[in-house]
């Protein structure tokens, strides 16, 4: 129960300070009427829309992936994997396209 306790603590701590820079500087830009911990009665039930923490933790953690990824290519020179070929790469865009067509509930 103590490690929850923590977690919980460190977790608000995490959402003070993201929430206090993200509005801040919403505010700064002339967003005034978004309020920290109120959000739109049409978005407050939809996922991340309550704080921006998990949002911004989420980008960041993508983007600290990226860079580290980079520089350790960097580091041991090492290159990229060749590109796809080309009916690999057709076979992929098709996929997506037929992915996006039937989540969009288009009849063909």
């Amino acid at each position: 129960m103590a490690l929850h306790t923590s977690i919980a603590g460190l977790y608000s701590a995490w959402d003070d300070a993201v929430s206090t820079i993200v509005f801040s500087g919403l505010k700064s830009l002339g967003f005034n009427e978004l309020q920290p911990g109120k959000p739109s009665p049409l978005t407050r039930d939809l996922p991340w829309v309550r704080s921006p923490t998990p949002a911004v933790t989420a980008i960041t953690a993508y983007l600290a992936i990226i860079l580290v990824s980079v520089a350790y290519q960097k580091v041991t020179k090492r290159q990229p994997y060749a590109r796809d070929p080309l009916w690999l790469r057709v076979l992929v865009q098709l996929h997506n396209f037929v992915l996006v067509r039937t989540e969009d509930g288009a009849s063909w």
